[in-house]
């Protein structure tokens, strides 16, 4: 291969590697300003009175609320049982509620369509085994063509894409999952917390901007051997 290929090649690998440490080391903090910037908004209900009409009414009684000391570990599981971030769940507080509206979301998902959400979990354990055999299937792979074992890294590198593509396609998946219970909540805000098309607006962008953290988690798990992935 000529010089001036292998250097294009590497241009854009940095490249890659650059924007992809970009997603993962401030999405999260991009989240976080909207987060702080909305709770200034009034809000009429909290997340617990949301929880519990939206639980008498559509639920019977069948979600239950637990509270959790860290922050954004708002999570409905499939046993609908909703956990909420203390500090948050009995205050008014305007992304706090579109969170808890989201989560409400998966508890429709689970309560409607059980098989498509057993099938999302299966697929996030998949694409986690998978990216566990990336990174070393790659770094085999280039030690491989050191020694001209030329073969055997190619086979590694095939395999490495496999597995990327596994991930990628278990992902998307979830963000197809995510995107529907974000869809709910705004449903849910319009109904139970008689949020304004303005609101409800508001709202949207803000759960808009957490998907961006779903691709940052794959490239998390890619990038971790820079060594520059911020730890959280």
């Amino acid at each position: 291969m000529e010089i001036k290929y292998i250097i294009i090649l590497a241009v854009v690998f940095l490249l890659l590697i650059i924007i992809g440490l970009a997603i993962v080391n401030y999405s999260g903090e991009e989240m976080l300003q909207k987060f702080k910037n909305l709770s200034n908004l009034p809000c009429g209900i909290s997340c617990v009175e949301l929880a519990n009409n939206l639980n008498n009414i559509e639920f019977g009684g069948r979600i239950r609320i637990k509270y959790s000391d860290k922050y954004f570990s708002d999570s409905m599981s499939s046993n609908f049982v909703l956990t909420l971030s203390s500090k948050y769940a009995n205050n008014y507080n305007f992304p706090a509620l579109a969170i808890c509206a989201h989560e409400l979301g998966h508890a429709f998902q689970f309560r409607d369509n059980m098989k498509k959400m057993q099938k999302c979990s299966k697929l996030t354990r998949i694409s986690k085994i998978a990216l566990s055999l990336f990174n070393p299937a790659i770094i085999a792979g280039i030690i491989l063509l050191i020694v001209e074992q030329n073969i055997f890294a190619y086979s590694l590198f095939g395999f490495a894409g496999l597995c990327f593509l596994i991930a990628i396609v278990s992902k998307l998946y979830t963000i197809g999952v995510e995107k529907e219970a974000s869809k709910t909540a705004i449903n849910i805000l319009r109904i139970y917390a008689s949020y304004s098309d303005d609101e409800l607006k508001m709202a949207n962008k803000f759960l808009k901007s957490a998907k961006l953290t779903y691709v940052a988690d794959l490239l998390k798990i890619m990038l971790r051997w820079t060594g520059l992935v911020k730890r959280r």
